[in-house]
């Protein structure tokens, strides 16, 4: 089982413009934290005990089959309509980044359709999991009592031995996504002297 403050911590460092009651409710009411989870519509686990096997399912699995992907169990057909190979979505920080930025574009869409703020939010969740208008679903109404309760956990400490696993981990994956050779890219040496957290506050 994943640590809830891994999971704060991954909210923290890679969406820190987010509102993390928000991030939250995504990843508890998709992957319950589980960053290589891929399920089917009906919420079945596909397995993927590691990255690998579950991109393995990615590849495999026809592409008109509706999947979701990683901490956010992000739509497979979002990241097809954006021209973004679903495999990426397994990395942690990529996830987030993604799905908060898919959410904010169906809230944005939902407070065209919605005046109640809960009732906002609750489409805001159905149009990101399953682009219909279904407020009551376990999906939606999971994730909305998650934000009710107004709590997210709490992320490591800046210093502290995750929070520099979670740095250096989003900085070997954002070296693999520029198509860098993650072996010329001194990344130990940049963790050990702060440079890196340094560089990723600034782009973040």
């Amino acid at each position: 089982m994943i640590s809830p403050v891994l999971v704060a911590t991954w909210i923290a460092y890679c969406v820190p413009f987010s509102e993390p009651l928000l991030v939250n409710a995504l990843v508890q009411a998709g992957s319950a934290g589980d960053p290589w989870l891929v399920s089917d519509a009906s919420g079945k686990k596909l397995g993927g005990a590691t990255e690998a096997e579950s991109a393995a399912i990615l590849r495999d699995t026809p592409a008109a089959t509706e999947l979701y992907v990683g901490l956010a169990q992000i739509p497979r057909s979002s990241m097809r309509q954006l021209g973004i190979p679903a495999e990426i979505a397994l990395d942690a920080c990529t996830n987030l980044r993604i799905a908060y930025q898919l959410f904010t574009a169906a809230h944005d869409y939902a407070g065209t359709l919605e005046k109640s703020p809960w009732k906002t939010l609750g489409l805001a969740f159905s149009w990101y999991r399953t682009h219909q208008r279904a407020l009551d679903g376990d999906y939606v109404t999971k994730a909305v009592e998650l934000v009710r309760k107004g709590s997210w956990g709490s992320p490591a400490p800046y210093g502290s031995r995750m929070y520099f696993a979670v740095a250096a981990e989003a900085s070997t994956a954002h070296v693999r996504l520029s198509g860098i050779d993650a072996g010329q890219f001194q990344v130990r040496s940049l963790i050990a002297s702060n440079a890196l957290t340094r560089h990723f506050g600034r782009i973040n």
